[in-house]
């Protein structure tokens, strides 16, 4: 979305705020959230992997900022905004909820830099001219970038990847922006990655899968981590039912586009980890099952699509967070390396990195 001289990305509605002066970048339009889960419009309603792009020739400039936290969970840390210029991380600021922020920076230079240190590859990452603020899982409220009448632009296709990859998922997905595993793994990949990961809600309506297979948004790839919210919700035949319907709407609409489906991540509850007697029956096994005919179905239909193993996804203790659920960070960035090999095999993706500078 092109507003203002600027770029969101994964910002599909810039909605007026009367409350805050500003405008709430939604990673989903309110049309949709409408129709989803309580819990899928509040984190739909959030900016979550969302970017604010531009190139400006400006000494120093201003970038108003509002956050408000999202999160109906106990000891949710303050909002952290992740200021990038090209693949540089420049600056990490903390946001004080419900405070209109004007964040002053000046101009950053790399002159003296070799231009392939800074971007390897062309159509790998982002030029170094432009500025990125990588959005936190919470919502966002834009009030305008000053720039004392120096220009300001969006970045061209050429400062920006070649590849464009949309993700959709549980909490595992959404992460909390710059250090989920879907932002390292675009840049491992040197890709974009649109996060469109639902904390606690993707429970994969209908809707979804239709809003996914009608955007006219361009996307090369697809990542869907499916199953963990719907666990204790509906039976693995209602979750084979979901699924195949997003399959099946999806890839009539984008037939060309590769998919990567991820097996449940590794937890906790499953009943091979615990040493309760009485445990009951759960259904991760189950869903697993479903994943893997469902994947083999449509791949024999001639689909570009893959199951990435749960084995595979994230060592379990190691990485989990106390909830026995949720990677931390040291599982997010082995998450982010293995899909990364699995990727470029399996998309035909270039390497990341040059032997030679």
């Amino acid at each position: 979305m092109i507003a203002r001289n600027v770029e969101f990305s994964n910002i599909r509605a810039l909605e007026a705020d009367p409350s805050s002066g500003g405008y709430r970048l939604a990673r989903f339009p309110e049309t949709l959230r409408t129709k989803l889960s309580p819990r899928a419009r509040l984190h739909g309603a959030g900016a979550c992997g969302g970017e604010i792009r531009f190139v400006t020739d400006a000494p120093f400039f201003n970038v108003k900022l509002m956050a408000r936290n999202s999160s109906t969970w106990p000891g949710t840390p303050v909002p952290q905004l992740c200021v990038m210029c090209g693949n540089l991380e420049h600056r990490r600021i903390n946001l004080a909820p419900d405070t209109m922020h004007t964040l002053s920076f000046d101009a950053v230079h790399f002159n003296s830099v070799r231009p392939e240190v800074l971007r390897p590859l062309a159509g790998y990452g982002f030029a170094p001219e432009v500025w990125r603020f990588v959005l936190p899982a919470c919502e966002i409220f834009f009030g305008g970038i000053e720039t004392w009448s120096c220009p300001i632009r969006p970045p061209f296709d050429h400062e920006k990847p070649a590849m464009r990859c949309l993700c959709y998922g549980s909490s595992i997905t959404q992460c909390s922006g710059p250090d989920g595993w879907p932002a390292q793994l675009g840049q491992l990949l040197g890709i974009e990655m649109w996060n469109l990961g639902l904390s606690g809600s993707c429970l994969l309506e209908p809707e979804i899968a239709d809003f996914l297979a009608g955007s006219e948004e361009r996307f090369d790839g697809i990542i869907f981590e499916p199953g963990m919210n719907l666990l204790e919700k509906i039976t693995p035949g209602e979750f084979s039912r979901r699924v195949e319907y997003l399959l099946k709407t999806i890839t009539q609409q984008h037939p060309d586009v590769p998919i990567l489906m991820l097996d449940l991540f590794p937890h906790g509850g499953e009943a091979n980890y615990r040493c309760d007697n009485n445990l009951q029956p759960e259904n991760t096994g189950a869903f697993r099952q479903v994943l893997h005919c469902i994947v083999e179905q449509f791949r024999k239909r001639g689909l570009r699509i893959s199951l990435a193993e749960s084995a595979h996804l994230s060592p379990p203790a190691l990485c989990w967070s106390t909830d026995l659920l949720h990677p931390r960070a040291m599982g997010n960035s082995m998450i982010a390396f293995s899909l990364a090999e699995t990727l470029r095999r399996q998309w035909n993706l270039k390497p990341w990195y040059r032997e030679e500078i």
